[in-house]
């Protein structure tokens, strides 16, 4: 895993390229996020001491991106793969590598938000120990508990 705040301009710029991509862009809460916006965000992670962003490779292959942002012993997370690879199992690696830094935290519980629509998504989660929230939102609100 490396630091958003680690990676080099280039590699930072794929970043981007991956997040606005159509697939990874429709399950998101905003679809399209602009070069000077994502520059200014990751200038922000600097000042963050409960959020960090992370870009997991394995070998010189990038997976995706995961996110923890710390409440307590609680921690909200994000992931998207990298929608140019087309093996599956990435996003069961991504919730593991999450999971990973939870526990090494101390964290007790996982959060995420998810767009009802997202179907793949969600029987993901749901396959790795999330349980949800009922309610009548097109985001459904999942935790699993993963330590304490």
């Amino acid at each position: 895993m490396l630091n958003f705040l680690q990676t080099p301009p280039h590699v930072y710029f794929f970043i981007q390229k991956m997040r606005n991509h159509k697939s990874v862009a429709i399950a998101s809460f905003r679809s399209f996020i602009p070069l000077k916006e994502h520059l200014q965000f990751r200038e922000k992670l600097r000042l963050e001491k409960k959020t960090a962003y992370w870009l997991v490779k394995k070998d010189k292959t990038i997976l995706g991106v995961v996110s923890l942002t710390v409440t307590g012993v609680k921690a909200k997370i994000g992931l998207y793969k990298n929608p140019f690879l087309s093996q599956r199992g990435i996003g069961s690696e991504l919730l593991n590598i999450i999971e990973e830094v939870a526990k090494r935290c101390k964290l007790e519980v996982l959060e995420l938000e998810v767009k009802r629509e997202n179907r793949r998504a969600l029987r993901l989660y749901f396959k790795k120990g999330f349980k949800g929230r009922s309610n009548l939102s097109k985001i459904l609100k999942l935790s699993k508990r993963v330590g304490g």
